[in-house]
């Protein structure tokens, strides 16, 4: 079974490029796979289901269209307000927080990636309170005017604490984790998020469900520009893959 992970495409009207390249990649590269998992930020960002913009209605309909494929989703940091409205509308399946998935002999538990930064305990504590499902409630009950604003101003803001904000409070944390892919005995890791993608091997092996020991392992999908990175899983063979948005690729 071919599976592909992707993530941190951050589509918006003001990258056209982009959005062209993602239908052509799920048009041409998707009809070769079984599962399709998008790690979230998919959208720069999303202020309810409830507002009906050209580019969001036609990524759905592009990927409604995708039949052949399973499609599923875990919210990202940008677009943690999907919900099943839209997730029904593109066919996608919305996944937990940190899910997983067999590969071969071995698991992978897969997430958008933001709870593995630790070390910026502001984010961290901002992140359980945009979670709160009631804040959540009170938010998508506001006019989408004022949504509008009121994300308007908090992306405003996020750009310049991340303008100054210590790299060291950005990092993955690597206890974090182990510990995740201990708890869920999976010795694969595979997310996104931190836009630096890359494959890098822990000196630790995980007990699997199936009563084997493998190491540890943690890949990291690459943001969507001109050229960007994804996980191709065939069974135990996982590869972190480069692409261009004009449908080159190269290992």
């Amino acid at each position: 079974m071919r599976r592909i992970f992707i993530g941190d495409l951050h589509l918006q009207d003001s990258r056209p490029d982009i959005t062209e390249g993602f239908i052509r990649f799920i048009r041409e590269e998707c009809l070769r796979c079984d599962e399709l998992y998008i790690l979230g930020d998919l959208f720069e960002a999303w202020i309810g289901d409830d507002e009906r913009a050209d580019l969001s209605e036609r990524v759905a309909w592009e990927l409604q269209r995708l039949r052949r494929p399973g499609k599923f989703f875990i919210r990202g940091n940008r677009d943690f307000l999907i919900g099943k409205e839209y997730c029904d509308l593109a066919g996608l399946t919305l996944l937990p927080d940190i899910s997983e998935v067999r590969l071969g002999r071995s698991s992978a538990v897969i997430l958008h990636g933001d709870l593995l930064c630790t070390a910026d305990r502001k984010y961290q504590k901002y992140r359980r309170t945009v979670s709160n499902p009631f804040l959540q409630r009170c938010f998508l009950a506001l006019p989408l005017s004022i949504r509008k604003r009121i994300a308007a101003g908090m992306r405003r803001k996020s750009r310049s604490e991340n303008s100054v904000k210590p790299l060291e409070l950005m990092e993955v944390s690597d206890s974090e984790v182990l510990r995740i892919m201990t708890a869920r005995q999976c010795s694969v890791m595979i997310h996104g998020h931190t836009h630096r993608p890359l494959i890098r091997d822990y000196n630790t092996e995980i007990f699997q469900a199936n009563s084997l020991y493998l190491p540890a392992r943690r890949y990291v999908v690459g943001a969507w520009d001109k050229e960007f990175k994804y996980v191709r899983a065939d069974g135990d063979e996982v590869k972190l893959i480069t692409a261009r948005l004009d449908g080159r690729y190269s290992l």
